[in-house]
Order: C-alpha cells, then structure tokens, then sequence
C-alpha cells in the first residue's frame, strides 16, 4: 500500500448529531463558558456542539489556555507558557480516548469509532475543527483525528490526533489493545517539550505490517519537521515493535534526511519490509537539483538490511550509490568488475568527502548501451590544485528490474553506446 501525502491536509469536522437534552439552570453557566472556548477556536458547526457531563472539562480548560498563548515576534519559537500545557493537552486527549474506548465507543468499524470520539472530544470542549492557518492563536486546536483497525490485529486499534501549533501541525499516535480487562495502552508515539516548532511531529504518517506467524508486527512511521519557511526540511522514518514502556517506545531503527516538502512523500509497508520514497537533493547536478529517493528495508526481528531499489532512475542510482559505503554499494555491482569499482568507489568518496567545496559536478549527457544498459557522462570542475579524479567519468549502469546495478566506471567512453543528446 503506497499513499502520497501532503502537507497539512487534516479532516474536517464532521457531522455528529445534535442534542435536545434539557439543560439545568445550574449548568448554563457552564455551556455558556464552552460556548465562549468553542468560539475562540474558529468556526464550529452547530451539529458538534453537546451539553458536557460536567460544567467545564479539564481538557476544555487546557485547549482555552493554549489558545489565549500568543506566539512572539519568533514565530518559530514555541512560548514558554504553551510548552507544558501541549503536553497536559495530549495526556488529557490520551486518556480521555482510553476512557471512551473502554465506554463503548471501541466496538464496531473504524469509522464508527471516529464518530464516537468526536463526539466526545466535542463534548468535553475540544472539537475536532479545520485548520486555520492564518489564525493569530493557533494552539489548543484538535486539526485531525484517525482511527485505523490494522489488517489481521483484530485486538488492536491505532488512534492519531493532530493539534494546530505555529507553522504546521503537531501528531500523536496511539496503540490499544483489547485484553480482558478491556482496552489498554500498549504504544504512545508523540513528541514534548520541544523549544521550536521543528521538534513537532508534523505531516505525520504510518503503516503496521501484516502480523508474523506469532501475531508480532512492527510501526513505521514517518514525520517532518513544521517550520514556519523554506521548502528543505527533514524527513525522519522509525520502525518500532510494542512492547516494553508504552510511554517511550524505542525505535529499532531510525534514519533521517533533507526533503524537499512540496512534492510529499510515500509509505509502504508488508510483511517484512517497508519503503519510503521521498524527494531530496541530487548531489551531484545542481543542474537537476532534486531527485527522488527510494529507501528500502529489509525486517528480521529488529534487524534492518538495505534493499532495493536504490534509486528510481540511473543518474538518481550513480548519485545514491557513491554516497553509500562500501558494504553496502558492493552488493549493487556487477560481480565481475567488482574489483574496479571498489577503486573507483574510494576515490569518488575521498573526492566528496575531501574536495567537496571545491569541485562542481554536472551530468553532461547520457547513452544507450542496449537493452537495460545505461551510460552517464559525469564532468567535474575544479577550484583546488589536487585533482584526485579526472575531468570527466563515464558510468555503465545496468537496469536490473526496478532496480540497478554499477557495471562500469572508467574515463574512457564505452564501447557500443550511443550517445544522446
């Protein structure tokens, strides 16, 4: 399963039903002050207003607080007062879910769950709302609210809530599982105390593998980082498997890289792998700028192997493969010029990681080598009297699937390709 996200798309509001429960003298006073919280949040439809069971909730008093906190001239920057009050908002929506579910509100489909969450969480003063990003007090906010039932984990339910803060958004993942005594807390994935926006969990998403033959599975999930300008953030993707303390899970694996957001990202997830493809810098033709990324793993238990594809085209697959070490690059060579390209690999990487500023790398042009059979002209210019590679190289690159492999690299132009323009 493959899903192209994009940058702070949340749900809107949905219908809930409305209530004509009489509502006693002594608690109008208290409809009245969530009348006000509702307010301040923007725009409500009338049909996700209810009478809650008490005058005014602790979450309601808590979303009120967050969104009288006025962000400073750094925008960037999350207020002093806002910083623990995120955190009590998301214990209070945490619990308040835990407590619904083990209410009733856990029985049925996935989409019945939602309603009766929002439901509550409109009736205890926190109203899952559009987002407004043009709204000077943007905390306190519920943006977004998903509730999955995974394929094959008939005892478990995953909740995400998505709350509004400066720049972007900010997610909470949440596993229960159904035991005897009901639902309880088995994975809480969100981020505290962060000092600026950039520590958020933002554009957040995740998939669960299909259970093992023991009923195991692991989460991957994937964010990056509000900010309130620039186009070039960091992607970051985890993998967990619950177990242990639900309130600070461990990832068994973990990488991060530079992303360029408007183009979003994907995730898929089976069995035993998961692939993230993203967009990001191609490092070595300022010409082309940005590339695609593919970054595939392999899961045994919580060991990660790197699969393929490396790459989604062949200049894309030149430029991820010298970056990669050895270990890891050897196992997309062609096994007869192993020898060669390990020589060409160090040389490429010392150049890199050396001579990095002063040289500027362009591909000049490409041929046809036959069927599935690639070359690449790669010209190198440079400002510094130590030249460790040559003016230009000629990379063979074999197609291999959806995949490549590294046939050649030499200064010398293959035989038997045709040059393209």
């Amino acid at each position: 399963m493959s899903e192209r996200v994009r940058w702070y798309c949340v749900p809107a509001a949905q219908p809930l039903g409305t209530r004509e429960d009489h509502v006693p003298a002594e608690k109008l006073g208290g409809v009245l002050l969530l009348l006000l919280i509702l307010l301040s949040l923007g725009p409500v439809s009338p049909s996700t207003l209810s009478v809650p069971s008490e005058s005014v909730s602790d979450l309601a008093s808590t979303a009120l607080q967050l969104n009288q906190v006025a962000p400073g001239d750094e925008d960037w920057k999350v207020p002093l007062a806002a910083r623990p009050l995120l955190t009590t908002f998301k214990q209070q929506l945490r619990e308040l879910i835990g407590r619904e579910l083990n209410g009733g509100a856990g029985a049925g489909s996935a989409e019945a769950i939602r309603a009766r969450l929002a439901n509550a969480l409109a009736r205890e003063g926190a109203p899952v709302v559009e987002a407004d990003w043009q709204a000077d007090n943007p905390y306190g906010r519920v943006i977004g609210l998903e509730v999955r039932r995974p394929a094959g984990l008939d005892r478990w339910l995953a909740v995400m809530v998505k709350q509004q803060i400066t720049c972007g958004e900010d997610a909470s993942l949440y596993f229960f599982e159904q035991r005897e005594g009901g639902w309880r807390l088995a994975f809480d994935l969100e981020s505290n105390g962060y000092e600026d926006v950039s520590g958020a969990l933002g554009s957040f998403d995740f998939r669960v593998s299909p259970p093992d033959s023991q009923g195991q599975f692991f989460i991957v999930a994937v964010d990056v980082n509000p900010w309130c300008s620039s186009n070039w953030q960091r992607i970051r993707y985890r993998a967990f498997r619950p177990g242990g303390d639900p309130l600070h899970p461990q990832p068994f694996f973990q990488e991060e890289e530079t992303t360029y957001i408007q183009f979003g990202y994907e995730l898929s997830v089976a069995a035993d792998r998961f692939r993230v493809s993203f967009s990001g810098y191609q490092h070595l033709d300022a010409g082309i700028l940005i590339r695609r990324f593919s970054r595939a793993y392999r899961i045994t238990g919580t060991q990660v192997e790197r699969i393929g594809p490396l790459a989604e085209e062949e200049n894309g697959f030149i430029d991820e493969w010298i970056s990669l070490p050895w270990e890891i690059a050897g196992r997309w060579v062609v096994p007869s010029k192993r020898g060669s390209l390990r020589a060409w690999h160090g040389r490429l990487q010392e150049m890199l990681q050396k001579h990095g500023m002063d040289v500027f790398t362009q591909f000049r042009w490409w041929g046809d080598c036959g069927p599935s059979r690639f070359l690449s002209v790669l010209d190198f210019e440079w400002e510094h009297p130590l030249k460790p590679v040559p003016r230009e190289l000629f990379f063979t690159v074999q197609r291999d699937g959806n995949d490549f492999k590294m046939e050649r690299i030499d200064m010398t132009e293959q035989e038997g390709c045709t040059a393209s323009p």
